[in-house]
């Protein structure tokens, strides 16, 4: 039998999110924690820093690229995915798991309900109007 390590019974056990946007449903996972959920949260964590003005959208880029050896930032990735999608995922996460830190911050919400989605739109976090790179920040993020 294996041991309980403290968790009291009858505690229900949360995991990652399964999600299947096309059935708009969620299911809970009892395996740990997934990458893919990492990164939907470092997207909404990287959102938010945006927000609350701790830094540019450059500069939050450029740290995950340069620091942590990824190929994209957080919201050049969130561009890519679509902002509606990185949007109905964390609303699905946020729900299923009852964690308020996968809740779509209110600039991810602004921008989906603007129409800036991103690359697919032409805008998001970065202007797409002149090329499918995320070189030219969008103006609304200029200082």
């Amino acid at each position: 039998k294996k041991e309980n390590k403290g968790i009291e019974p009858g505690t229900p056990k949360r995991g990652p999110v399964i999600i299947d946007l096309k059935a708009e449903k969620s299911e809970l996972s009892s395996e740990s924690e997934s990458q893919e959920v990492q990164v939907i949260q470092s997207i909404n964590e990287a959102i938010e820093a945006l927000d609350s003005g701790v830094s540019d959208v450059k500069s939050i880029d450029g740290i995950m690229k340069l620091g942590m050896g990824h190929p994209m930032g957080p919201l050049q990735l969130a561009d890519l995915i679509g902002l509606d999608v990185c949007k109905s995922i964390l609303e699905i996460m946020h729900t299923g798991l009852c964690n308020e830190k996968y809740k779509p911050n209110k600039l991810l919400i602004d921008l989906v309900n603007k129409g800036n989605l991103g690359v697919k739109s032409g805008e998001g976090f970065y202007n797409y109007s002149n090329s499918k790179k995320a070189e030219v920040v969008s103006k609304r993020f200029l200082k």
